[in-house]
């Protein structure tokens, strides 16, 4: 009983968990949406009812991100940029990329989109010919002079108070290109504020279609003109209702099969364990898509009849199979020991009989050791007649005696070899 107890509380700790998780304030839509000047957003903020805050145009700067990708080439321990393949006009050259030094630009490179480039006091080294036509920005240092006195090239000394931010920005997310344009499909980063880049390599982001429910804030780019509806999942009650009715329906069914399985006996216990499985498997299935269901916007009631019908079904199905193989094998069991008790009976009544010659005992207990173990309902009167045999034994008993019994003996192997 102490072991269904536990069982029951396992099973108890598992639905509490699924029903906490579905109660929790924090997934649904408890999150802030900020924005500078997109009537698009606005509308979709105000029609779902979320939080938002427009952002001042004197702010704006704070939260525009322009993503750029380059390839590198490590060479010494600094980084040589040897591609871009966006299409900005404007670049500005990363201070590091992940920690280490961006010194130069590769002879390789080549973007004919570029038509100016910023550049921090890193870089040592650019092709002359790859940037005869574009403007190069850089602070005055030795190279920018170096820069500045070519006049191959166009090269704009920047002013202290010509604020550029050379930092690396990470890319942390995944995006589809559509019509010229970029929609964003995942976020892979773990921030709880989180902030759309309004291009990426000169590309507008105009679509996002990834969930940020679980996110304390999110900013959009005045290019944004499209939300998918999995962007931020919002509480729906009869979700949460109907899928707290699975969860104790599912907690309920488990509760009456732990009760009525059989584990009294280490043996019951161990044909049980798969049932045990079975359930906390069951139980887990069920949390993690009543917990999915309970966030999908547009779940159905039917989706989540369905499912609950369908898996407890499986689950009532599952462990009658069980039981049944139990029970079946139980009963194996319990025949192969009736079946194969006789000869240990035998030499058992053999032993006992105190006064039998010492070499007659050793013949029969031998004969009977080597005799086939499991018996049949073909020689059980020959087993009948043996056992009757050895009852009558005593000091008093004849050569003749025990050679009628190990011929009964021998016939009864002959009958059970020729059966099998």
């Amino acid at each position: 009983m102490k072991k269904k107890i536990i069982l029951i509380a396992i099973s108890f700790t598992i639905t509490l968990g699924l029903i906490l998780s579905l109660t929790n304030k924090k997934y649904y839509g408890d999150i802030k949406v900020k924005f500078n000047d997109n009537d698009y957003v606005l509308e979709y903020v105000k029609k779902n009812n979320i939080n938002y805050e427009k952002i001042a145009d004197s702010e704006k700067n704070k939260y525009t991100i322009n993503i750029e990708n380059f390839s590198y080439n490590n060479v010494n321990g600094t980084l040589e940029i040897t591609e871009y393949k966006g299409i900005s006009e404007t670049l500005i050259i990363p201070y590091d990329y992940d920690g280490i030094k961006i010194t130069s630009i590769s002879d390789s490179f080549k973007n004919d989109k570029v038509k100016s480039i910023y550049i921090s006091d890193n870089i040592t080294y650019l092709p002359i010919e790859k940037f005869k036509n574009v403007t190069i920005n850089c602070y005055r240092g030795k190279f920018c002079e170096e820069l500045k006195n070519n006049n191959e090239l166009t090269v704009n000394i920047l002013n202290d108070s010509d604020k550029v931010d050379f930092s690396y920005v990470e890319f942390l997310f995944e995006y589809n290109v559509k019509n010229g344009n970029v929609e964003l499909v995942s976020y892979k980063g773990k921030d709880k504020d989180v902030v759309v880049p309004e291009t990426v390599d000169g590309m507008k982001v105009t679509a996002v279609d990834f969930n940020v429910s679980y996110k304390e804030s999110v900013y959009l780019p005045d290019t944004i003109n499209e939300i998918s509806d999995n962007f931020i999942t919002l509480f729906n009650y009869n979700n949460y209702k109907y899928c707290l009715i699975s969860a104790i329906v599912s907690f309920v069914l488990s509760i009456v099969m732990i009760i009525i399985v059989k584990d009294r006996t280490p043996e019951e216990l161990i044909r049980s364990t798969p049932i045990y499985v079975g359930t906390f498997v069951f139980l887990g299935i069920n949390f993690y898509a009543n917990y999915m269901f309970n966030h999908i916007k547009n779940a159905s009631y039917n989706t989540i009849l369905s499912f609950t019908i369908i898996s407890n079904i499986i689950y009532i199905i599952m462990c009658f199979a069980i039981m049944i193989a139990n029970k079946r094998n139980q009963k194996i069991d319990n025949d192969t020991k009736n079946n194969t008790k006789f000869i240990d009976e035998m030499i058992s009544k053999i032993n006992d009989v105190s006064n039998l010659k010492k070499d007659y005992k050793n013949k029969l207990i031998d004969k009977l050791k080597y005799s086939d173990p499991v018996s049949n309902k073909m020689v059980k009167n020959i087993e009948d007649n043996i056992s009757s045999l050895i009852d009558k034994l005593s000091d008093k008993s004849s050569d003749k005696e025990i050679d009628d019994i190990i011929k009964l003996i021998e016939n009864r192997n002959s009958n059970i070899k020729r059966n099998k």
